[in-house]
């Protein structure tokens, strides 16, 4: 379950520009570093964990859409800009933008899986 944590957290608080050019893959490595430091003799191959996440992903990407976005409108986002009580992807339209295109990538992926 450490991963769907890691991909809430991500959702909720990281700017889509600290994401891009390898940024999201680093803040990974850097939860596997710690977690790898922590736990000792824990395997957990990169390749697993990232899949985990993209996963996690996915499935929290649905949680949103069903639970907050389905009323989402600029106008609500515009509203809750500078709430200190609403996660980012929910007051940030480029974050959940964003959060949407990272989730097609990793279903893309999924589906590409899923032709092997």
């Amino acid at each position: 379950l450490g991963m769907s944590d890691v991909a809430m957290h991500i959702a909720h608080a990281v700017r889509p520009e600290d994401l891009r050019n390898g940024g999201e893959e680093r803040l990974i490595d850097e939860y596997l570093d710690a977690l790898r430091n922590s736990i000792e003799g824990l395997e957990y191959p990169r390749d697993i964990a990232l899949r985990h996440y993209r996963l996690a992903s996915i499935d929290y990407f649905r949680f949103i859409l069903g639970r907050f976005w389905r009323s989402a409108s600029v106008e609500t986002f515009e509203k809750r800009k500078n709430s200190p009580n609403s996660t980012l992807v929910n007051r940030d339209l480029d974050a959940a933008l964003g959060f949407v295109e990272r989730v097609v990538t990793f279903l893309n992926g999924v589906e590409k899986e899923r032709e092997v």
